[in-house]
This record gives structure tokens, C-alpha cells and sequence, in this order.
């Protein structure tokens, strides 16, 4: 017989503040590390200042700009920007499996955190020193990233919680399509594709909706097993 419980760990108000404060942590130390760089995309070397739709995230994490500036201090903040999204993400996806079936639930509290953790990875290993393992980082963190989020997604819309399914729909959509360029991107070897630095920060602006939607959702009651 189906009976409400207590709702999980994951709901309580200590999981909600961590991704709340990773989140401002996230956006507070990646907008001064922008502030700090020097300029210059793959595509534009001598482009001034930090170019939102023209830089990807991952820039601000390299040693030196495009056209050789010392990049330190901002690639400094930049990865404890990446430390402090990814250890929000690990009560994010915790708590998304609360509203999920028990089979979907055990599947997007794995995946999850791999991908958290692989983002990490990414700012430890920015493309300028290591482009393979820099690469091989991305797609660790990705490809488990888009397993959680679109079991998730799936899962939300099916329960009716538009209001948590939506913002996730909309980073899986521009998450999906920016992995895909990316792909192609590496395996044409080309650095410039002015596309996806506009799909990253798509993805970004409906990850932080999302994120935020599921840290202010109420509690999710589950049935008893």
C-alpha cells in the first residue's frame, strides 16, 4: 500500500543552502576571474577583456591568453569557480532523485556525481597543458552529465513538475547540442567555432535556473517500498 515517508536527506534545508552557496560561489568567483582576464579567444586573439559569447568557461582556467598574457590570477579564482559548482552538484542531483522512481533515482545519484566530479577535473587540467587529458575531462564530466539530467528530465515532466522539468529540458537541450559541436569540433581539430561559446553559456544560465528551481522546490514525498 502506498503511504507517504519522510522525506530524504536530500530535502533537508542543509542540502538547499549548499547549493545555493555553491552556486554564488560559482558566479562570484567566475565574474571576478572574467573581470581579471586579459582578453583574447581562440577566435579573436586580440579580442579585449573576457568576451561572454565569445570565450568558453573553460578559458579563464588556462595558465596564459590566446595571444600569450599571463592568465594566473584569473585561472586561479576560475578553479575554485569549477571546486564550488561541482560540490553543489552533489546535493543537486541527490536531491533531484527524490521526485524520480527508486530504478532512476539509484541511476541519476551515480551518474551525477561522476559528473561532478569530472568537472572538477576539468579546471585541473585546462587545454593549454594538457590537451588530451583536458578533452578526455570534458567528455567524463559530459556524457554522465547528460545521462543524469536527461533520466531527470524524463522523470520531472512524467510527475508534472513543469516548473523543475522545464529549466532542466532547457539545459539538457543547449548542454546536448554544445557536446555535439564539441565533438565535431575536436575531431575536425578546429579551435574557432563561434557557436559554442553561445551554447555554453545557454547551458550555464538554464543549469543556474535549474539548479535553483530544485534547491527551492518543497520536500518530495516518495512511496514506501
Amino acid at each position: 500500500m502506498a503511504s507517504t515517508v519522510r522525506s530524504p536527506p536530500s530535502s533537508s534545508p542543509i542540502a538547499r543552502l549548499v547549493i545555493a552557496a555553491g552556486l554564488a560561489a560559482f558566479l562570484g568567483l567566475h565574474v571576478t576571474a572574467a573581470v581579471l582576464y586579459r582578453g583574447g579567444t581562440f577566435c579573436d586573439a586580440a579580442a579585449p577583456r573576457y568576451q561572454i559569447w565569445g570565450n568558453y568557461v573553460c578559458d579563464l582556467t588556462q595558465p596564459r591568453t590566446p595571444a600569450g598574457a599571463d592568465n594566473r590570477p584569473a585561472a586561479e579564482l576560475a578553479t575554485w569557480a569549477f571546486a564550488a559548482i561541482a560540490f553543489a552538484f552533489l546535493p543537486f542531483w541527490w536531491r533531484v532523485g527524490a521526485w524520480l522512481p527508486a530504478g532512476a533515482r539509484r541511476l541519476v545519484r551515480i551518474a551525477g556525481p561522476v559528473s561532478a566530479v569530472g568537472t572538477f577535473v576539468v579546471a585541473r587540467l585546462p587545454s593549454a597543458r594538457w590537451p588530451w587529458f583536458h578533452v578526455s575531462a570534458v567528455f567524463a564530466a559530459t556524457i554522465p552529465g547528460l545521462v543524469a539530467a536527461g533520466i531527470s528530465v524524463v522523470g520531472l515532466l512524467r510527475a508534472r513538475r513543469w516548473s523543475l522539468g522545464v529549466p532542466g529540458a532547457a539545459t539538457l537541450i543547449f548542454a546536448a547540442a554544445d557536446a555535439v559541436g564539441y565533438a565535431r569540433a575536436v575531431t575536425a581539430g578546429s579551435r574557432c567555432n563561434p557557436a559554442l561559446p553561445v551554447l555554453q553559456k545557454l547551458a550555464a544560465l538554464a543549469l543556474v535556473i535549474w539548479m535553483m528551481a530544485i534547491a527551492l522546490a518543497h520536500s518530495a514525498s516518495r512511496r514506501a517500498r
